[in-house]
């Protein structure tokens, strides 16, 4: 099973996404996920970026569910 996370657009370099774990509950799978943001004051690049994390996990066949962990 391939699992992943999609940001979508973000303004500059610096922004990052990352599948942190799974944990079953009862016949669905949680994947917890974290987002990574630019400190302040950091210089990064201009540019527009898309991140995102793909992850290959031992084939599961519930529902599978996402859940955003703050850092």
């Amino acid at each position: 099973t391939v699992v992943a996370v999609f940001l979508g657009s973000r303004p500059s370099a610096g922004y990052a996404v990352e599948v942190s774990g799974t944990k079953p509950a009862g016949k669905t799978l949680i994947v917890e996920w974290s987002e990574h943001t630019p400190k302040p004051g950091t210089v990064s690049a201009q540019v527009i970026t898309s991140p995102s994390h793909l992850v290959s996990i031992p084939k599961f066949t519930g529902e599978i569910t996402f859940r955003k962990v703050e850092r």
